[in-house]
């Protein structure tokens, strides 16, 4: 069902109060009665129209704030590209998600509280997982098609990603593994290039 653009604008005011009050509280210091206050609603009720709860809500807010996200809402439109190009997409989306302090933000405080309720990281995970499961049907794809050689699509999707979940965490996070580091496009292209040429037929 199409969504009025009444209440898309609805929905995005509050994924963006929900940037805010995450941000600034953490997830489960974050209230619905505060999150609707900075949305402008009439009532909390409301956002219960929209997300079942505020682990949904969250998921709605990291796909809002990633490029990558964006891009997976269309994802047969993605199976043709040739393998470079969308590992690049995939890797500069990625890490361009990132960028935004916000997520910065929120992904400290998902990594700090996900320790004391494993329940967070599942909705932090969902909302990644969408990109994993694309990128091993991608791959999958491409085999099928002889671009690339038979291989467990499974595994060199994490692989991919998780190489570059080790730069985020390294550059944002755990500050003393940032030593040597390259520079943002350079890691991509050697990540890019290391994995297709363990790939080629």
């Amino acid at each position: 069902m199409t969504q009025q653009p009444e209440e898309s604008n609805r929905r995005d005011a509050i994924i963006q109060a929900a940037v805010q009050v995450f941000a600034e509280k953490g997830f489960h210091s974050a209230s619905i009665k505060e999150i609707s206050a900075v949305a402008g609603l009439k009532s909390p009720s409301l956002i219960y129209w929209y997300f079942k709860d505020k682990g949904e809500l969250l998921q709605a807010v990291l796909s809002h704030m990633s490029p990558l996200f964006f891009e997976m809402e269309n994802p047969e439109a993605l199976l043709e590209l040739h393998p470079e190009s969308l590992l690049l997409l995939v890797a500069r989306g990625y890490i361009a998600g990132f960028e935004n302090p916000d997520v910065k933000r929120i992904f400290r405080i998902v990594l700090s509280e996900a320790l004391r309720d494993p329940t967070l990281i599942k909705d932090f995970s969902d909302a990644a997982l969408r990109v994993l499961n694309f990128f091993t049907d991608y791959l999958q794809y491409q085999v099928k098609e002889g671009r690339l050689r038979p291989h467990d699509s499974a595994s060199a999707a994490r692989s991919f990603i998780g190489g570059l979940l080790v730069y985020v965490l390294a550059r944002d996070v755990i500050a003393p593994l940032s030593a040597g580091l390259p520079d943002v496009e350079t890691y991509i292209t050697e990540q890019v290039h290391i994995f297709i040429n363990g790939l080629r037929t």
